[in-house]
């Protein structure tokens, strides 16, 4: 979503300490004997107040990046086709995946695995940063299959196709491992990120899918783009918030 230039900030030197008190209270949780309705109730409120207000800096790319493109000179016209065009890309990917669990399963893993590839941007390296991504998504496979299958039905999918998704995605975790290995920029990479990149890795595998998912989106991913988009484009933290405001209001009122 966001170009890294040689403006954007390197790792926070707090998102390991961030990233690793995230695993330590998301593995106590999981210890805990907690119903199915409240485990959701718990990831729903933590994506609610850190990832959405991450997920809403869309705002702020679509105004700095796009508004300028179109021809039309007024602004308020701009912004309702803009916004008005997101809007039906977002019930589009909904009916997709009511329409076809399975595809849309198959999507989000796509278009994740893309988008989270941009969380590694010091491996100068696109395949690995891909690889990297896809491990970190399918890692939890080989010993959560059965969790990974259950989250998989509840998603509109049959036992069958869930099954079929589990091992596709040992599949995917087994080339993505052999590939980066295979890669010398990797290997720089990981002795220059050695603590960060390998916490991160070891807590893929061994965490289940969801409280991986938390701690990763929440704690490092959400974390360390907002901090790319509030450097990129020069926010301050009231002006981060004035931006992020309507949108997680609109979230809000459609949940």
């Amino acid at each position: 979503m966001n170009n890294h230039t040689s403006k954007s900030p390197r790792y926070p030197d707090h998102i390991f300490q961030i990233f690793i008190f995230a695993v330590g209270l998301v593995s106590v949780l999981t210890m805990i004997e907690l119903s199915q309705l409240l485990v959701f109730s718990l990831v729903a409120i933590v994506i609610f107040f850190i990832g959405i207000p991450h997920g809403a800096l869309d705002v702020i790319v679509i105004e700095k990046q796009c508004i300028e493109r179109l021809p039309c000179q007024n602004y308020v016209v701009k912004r309702i086709i803009l916004y008005g065009l997101y809007l039906l890309l977002v019930l589009a990917c909904f009916l997709f995946w009511q329409s076809s669990p399975l595809l849309g399963l198959v999507a989000f893993y796509v278009l994740a695995i893309l988008h989270f590839q941009e969380d590694w941007f010091e491996l100068e390296h696109f395949f690995a940063r891909v690889c990297l991504a896809a491990m970190l998504l399918s890692a939890s496979a080989w010993f959560y299959s059965d969790n990974l299958s259950s989250l998989f039905k509840l998603l509109g999918n049959t036992q069958l196709d869930s099954e079929r998704c589990v091992f596709l995605l040992k599949l995917l975790n087994s080339v993505s491992l052999l590939s980066v290995l295979l890669i010398r920029a990797f290997h720089h990479f990981v002795m220059a990120h050695i603590k960060l990149t390998f916490s991160i890795l070891l807590a893929a595998y061994l965490l289940p899918p969801l409280a991986f998912f938390v701690a990763y989106f929440c704690a490092f991913h959400s974390v360390l783009h907002t901090k790319q988009v509030m450097n990129d484009y020069h926010l301050s933290k009231l002006a981060f918030i004035c931006w992020i405001t309507v949108p997680m209001v609109g979230t809000g009122l459609l949940a």
